[in-house]
């Protein structure tokens, strides 16, 4: 696996192991292409209970291909395009303004929303550790959303620990440090 020293580094995976970011994209599959769409792979906690000072491909490699969130994508545009564009772009993951893009083995995708589905897992990944371990999730959610700066909903710990075991196993030691952690919320948890 290559090491990729750009934001993505700890989740761009390239399929082949001798090839950098600049010679994937310098392929001749992608000359058709100004935005190469690259689908997310979710990660579980790898049955991990509490944070360890390791890099994170060195925690979580169990991979969640089956998982609905796979068909995310973040966009790699090309450079030089007139950043009027992007001004008034809706989300990070996908320009909305018509421009070709692909898949990461360079199938054309029609569509310009933050999406490719179904996934292709072909050509590269973006490792995504939305969950990581318990622990680490509930420091998280104990931030509450990005866009709440008054108290936290109840409802927001019940649909967040909810989604943290659709996508890992759910063992008593998890949900005692839950129970240990979000005691003022207790009542809310349906275990």
């Amino acid at each position: 696996m290559a090491t990729i020293k750009i934001v993505l580094v700890s989740e761009f995976r390239i399929k082949s192991k001798n090839m950098t970011i600049k010679q994937f994209l310098n392929n001749e599959t992608f000359y058709k292409c100004i935005t190469v769409k690259i689908n997310w792979v979710m990660y579980t906690d790898n049955n991990l209970v509490n944070y360890e000072n390791k890099f994170l491909n060195e925690r979580f490699t169990l991979a969640k291909y089956d998982d609905s969130s796979n068909v995310h994508v973040k966009s790699i545009v090309r450079g030089n395009l007139n950043v009027n564009y992007w001004k008034n772009a809706p989300n990070p993951h996908s320009s909305n303004f018509g421009f070709p893009s692909c898949s990461s083995t360079g199938k054309k995708i029609l569509n310009t929303s933050p999406f490719n589905d179904p996934p292709d897992f072909g050509g590269a990944i973006l490792k995504h550790y939305h969950t990581k371990t318990i622990e680490e999730f509930i420091w998280k959610i104990k931030r509450g959303p990005s866009e709440t700066t008054n108290d936290i909903p109840k409802s927001y710990f019940k649909i967040k620990l909810n989604r943290f075991f659709l996508m890992n196993n759910k063992t008593k030691q998890k949900l005692d440090l839950i129970k240990t952690r979000l005691n003022k919320y207790r009542y809310l948890m349906i275990y």
